[in-house]
């Protein structure tokens, strides 16, 4: 191996070292800070669970979302769906339809045997 061979070899490899030496310091810097400041591992814990937190809350949000939505869909489009609306709702009834009330039933008295 000649000189100009070694000293590209061992500069390669001083220079790889150095880019793991400085990753392994800010990594090491950045456990340090966490686990000794008294809010840091906490706060970071935190903040995980309620980034979890909302990203659940989301999701619950998505489902009622499309729900409403193909629900909106139906009221739009179908003419079952919006005549039983018409008929629960509003109390509608078609031309040839005859409403029939009954009158709720009468409470017996105890002393009273029919």
């Amino acid at each position: 191996m000649g000189c100009e061979t070694l000293m590209a070899w061992s500069f390669q490899h001083v220079k790889r070292l150095g880019l793991g030496l400085f990753c392994l310091s800010l990594f090491a810097a950045t456990a340090i800070l966490l686990t000794l400041d008294p809010r840091g591992l906490f706060q970071w814990r935190e903040l995980h669970r309620e980034y979890y937190e909302l990203m659940r809350k989301n999701q619950a949000l998505d489902q009622d979302n499309r729900l409403l939505y193909q629900e909106i869909t139906r009221l739009r489009n179908d003419p079952k769906v919006i005549e039983h609306l018409a008929r629960e709702e509003l109390g509608l009834v078609r031309d040839d339809e005859l409403i029939v009330y009954f009158a709720p039933p009468e409470k017996q008295k105890e002393g009273n045997t029919k």
